[in-house]
């Protein structure tokens, strides 16, 4: 029975610390950006619908449907 070398060892065990770590880091990352942009987009149509009621106010007719 041949044993695995230390170095071969400490080696596989960094590389699995570093995958780990680097999973967690992604997933935080995404979910942080994920919820900056919804929030983002969610501001800008706000924005929007309010010109466009703005608009609708102030144009009257053109607004109404048919």
């Amino acid at each position: 029975m041949s044993r695995v070398p230390i170095r071969l060892r400490l080696t596989l065990a960094f590389a699995a610390g570093m995958a780990v770590v680097l999973a967690v880091l992604g997933f935080l990352l995404y979910t942080r950006m994920e919820s900056a942009l919804d929030a983002s987009v969610d501001r800008n149509l706000r924005g929007r619908a309010d010109d466009v009621e703005a608009l609708c106010a102030t144009a009257g007719s053109v607004c109404r449907p048919a």
